[in-house]
């Protein structure tokens, strides 16, 4: 199947069989409970009618060879969601971090971290830029992406925030 659709597939089989014996237990990592968490708003946007769009791993920099399955899927609805067949390409920028609990005062690494955010890529001149992303809007959705290297990216500072002293 050339397609590379059968991964992700099998990624999410995997995932619901391995969900389905957990069965209401305590999640073992931060990895697992945001897969859950995201299963379920993939599973209630389903059953809203919601559009789906897969996704793959992009390299804006060009540093490791393109991934030739899909290995994320997202709920894809809302202003930018009524694109024509086929929908333009679009990108996400996903991250997740889990927390630190070790740290014994407040520290903003305490925490766990995830979120999947629509952007537009803005691509640096010349060779080594960093890529600035512009946010467009929240997406949510179930990403495989581990083993993936972490990229740098830039968001720029909104102007709306410029003049805040």
């Amino acid at each position: 199947m050339g397609l590379g659709y059968r991964p992700l597939a099998s990624r999410l089989e995997e995932y619901l069989a391995a969900d389905a014996r957990a069965a209401g237990k305590d999640y073992n990592c931060f990895a697992d409970m945001y897969l859950h968490r995201m299963a379920t708003e993939l599973a209630e946007a389903i059953s809203a009618g919601q559009k789906l769009r897969l996704g793959l791993t992009s390299d804006p920099e060009g540093q490791w060879e393109e991934p030739t399955s899909y290995n994320a899927v997202f709920v894809w609805s809302g202003r930018r969601g009524g694109a024509p067949n086929p929908p333009a390409p679009a990108y996400v920028f996903t991250s997740s971090r889990q927390g630190d609990p070790g740290s014994q005062t407040y520290d903003a690494n305490d925490l766990d971290r995830h979120v999947s955010l629509e952007v537009d890529i803005k691509q640096p001149r010349g060779s080594g830029g960093v890529p600035q992303l512009r946010i467009q809007t929240w997406r949510f959705g179930m990403c495989f992406f581990s083993g993936c290297p972490r990229i740098r990216v830039l968001f720029p500072w909104p102007r709306a925030l410029e003049a805040v002293p």
